[in-house]
């Protein structure tokens, strides 16, 4: 059995999603995108490309359009999980 239960094309934002791109049923894209070292986690939302920030790589979205992401901050040096929820 199959774990895709449906195949379709999802067309991206002009910014192109790099690495670790997760994607809900709606159709969103959660990804990193940009160009090392200015490496962003971004979001595609029909056809609307959205900066979620430097330094972040979402890990998953659901369909509520949550993503679960981690972070890593430069001046303590330390990794974070992040919710990030759509107002």
């Amino acid at each position: 059995m199959s774990r895709f239960h449906t195949s379709r094309i999802v067309p991206l934002a002009v910014l192109a999603l790099a690495a670790r791109v997760r994607v809900n049923d709606l159709g969103q894209v959660a990804g990193v995108c940009g160009n090392n070292p200015g490496l962003h986690g971004c979001l595609d939302s029909n056809g609307t490309m959205t900066d979620l920030g430097n330094n972040f790589s979402p890990a998953a979205i659901n369909d509520n359009g949550q993503i679960v992401a981690d972070a890593y901050d430069t001046a303590t040096n330390q990794g974070h999980a992040l919710l990030l929820t759509p107002s």
